[in-house]
């Protein structure tokens, strides 16, 4: 059951390296046709904001972008087909990291809050669109004229997860389309902690996005349920990984252009492709009590870069998959975890698991009993100048490690606590959801020059 690629693909968040790494342990998983009757759908809407240069008509953007896959979803047999934004007033602290290096890639584009939209978009419209205010009201047209494109019949529903609690548009036999709010959901920021909840809500689910957060993340969701005893089938569908994939055909167009190399989908399917990690960690733990998969896969993954983590030098996804299957080095991790705090010892981490590591990396260049004593080694070896520059200081580590116990939080998509009711509205608690990343413990700091910028808690700014 294919389904067309139409959201336009940016490669965003985790290395993609990791899917070479799933592929090649779980093809299985991995199909151009979904293994399951969806239910629902979920497709982020952030990456179909971008558009190709032909685009001139803002009601383009509407159709082709989000109104043809919500359409082509529906005949899929889909009931529900969710489309999630990005609420930037519930993003963590800690993203702002990401969004600043990305802002400092951007022309100045002045924009204010509350002014309309051009008549037609404009020619730099994908510049213009990293513009917040911009960007909202780019997302607000379409929120408004998408639900008079798609077909809704009975039975079928469009939902859109925004800005207040998510809306569900339905069609009424006697009045014609219909709304009304799920007030039970609250408003939550990144679209990547929205999805589950509408799979709990919906039952079997294909999530339709490129970005690569929503693989670690169903696979934590997936092992949650899997404990009450409530599985469902859940599918990512996403850009195909293709290790020698070639970057254009070599022929060209009419007009003398190189031809890019299609893109193609796939589905990954969670509870398979979690299943193959499972079996595979038990295998390296040999009978030993292992710690929750989620907390090993969500380690692993962001030891080698994501929004909130910067990667470990010189050790990228398939090298680090290769190091886990050492005794002493699985063995580090697993002892590194801490049951009590469902978190990672960060001293515990530092010298059991990653001075395990840079050991085995580096197995002719030095030894020691703790990272502190490894990384001295390293400086001090024949290593090339340009390699010894690039290995990390103690409090690098220590601070990575940090952001990854806080990653730990945040990708387990906890819902935000209602606080009794006061006048003016519905309030709630986003601190059980994700803590303050601004903190000691969790490795970000404030800089003291910047307007209140945040960074990593090791920079000397």
């Amino acid at each position: 059951m294919g389904v067309p690629g139409a959201i336009r693909p940016t490669a965003m968040t985790i290395h993609s390296q990791w899917l070479a790494v799933f592929k090649k342990l779980s093809p299985e998983s991995f199909s151009k046709v979904n293994q399951f009757q969806p239910k629902s759908c979920f497709v982020d809407g952030m990456p179909s904001l971008m558009v190709s240069s032909h685009v001139s008509e803002w009601k383009d953007i509407v159709h082709r972008n989000f109104g043809f896959a919500v359409n082509k979803y529906f005949k899929m047999g889909c009931q529900n087909v969710v489309i999630g934004f990005d609420h930037y007033d519930y993003v963590s602290s800690g993203k702002s990291i990401t969004q600043h290096n990305r802002a400092k890639k951007v022309a100045p584009f002045e924009f204010g809050a509350g002014e309309s939209l051009p008549t037609f978009v404009p020619r730099d419209y994908n510049e213009k669109i990293r513009n917040r205010a911009f960007k909202r009201a780019v997302i607000d047209y379409i929120a408004t004229h998408l639900p008079r494109v798609v077909h809704l019949e009975k039975g079928k529903s469009l939902i859109i997860d925004y800005v207040h609690a998510p809306v569900r548009y339905f069609l009424d036999p006697d009045t014609g389309v219909l709304q009304h709010e799920y007030m039970g959901l609250p408003p939550m920021g990144e679209c990547d902690l929205k999805a589950v909840r509408f799979a709990e809500l919906f039952g079997d689910m294909i999530i339709h996005s490129v970005d690569g957060d929503f693989l670690p993340i169903s696979m934590i969701f997936h092992e949650k349920l899997v404990a009450q005893k409530k599985p469902l089938n859940l599918a990512v569908y996403r850009l195909e990984y293709k290790a020698d994939a070639v970057k254009c055909t070599g022929k060209r167009s009419s007009h003398g252009e190189t031809k890019k190399a299609a893109r193609t989908w796939e589905f990954v399917n969670v509870p398979s492709l979690y299943n193959a990690l499972e079996r595979a960690m038990r295998g390296w733990a040999k009978g030993e009590p292992c710690m929750p998969m989620s907390v090993a896969i969500a380690t692993m993954i962001a030891l080698t870069g994501t929004d909130f983590t910067r990667a470990l030098p010189h050790v990228p996804p398939e090298r680090l998959w290769e190091c886990l299957s050492h005794k002493r080095v699985w063995q580090g991790l697993s002892q590194s975890y801490d049951v009590e705090s469902d978190a990672l010892d960060v001293d515990a981490a530092c010298d059991l698991f990653v001075a395990e590591l840079y050991k085995l990396k580096f197995s002719k260049h030095t030894s020691g009993p703790n990272l502190q004593r490894v990384m001295q080694n390293l400086q001090g070896s024949k290593l090339a100048p340009s390699t010894r520059a690039q290995l990390p200081s103690l409090e690098r580590v220590r601070c990575t490690i940090k952001n990854v116990n806080f990653l730990l939080i945040y990708w387990k998509c906890i819902s935000p606590r209602a606080l009794p009711f006061v006048e003016g509205g519905e309030m709630y608690d986003y601190s059980v959801c994700f803590p303050e990343a601004v903190s000691e413990e969790y490795g970000f700091k404030r800089k003291r020059s910047g307007k209140g910028a945040v960074t990593w808690l090791d920079d000397e700014d």
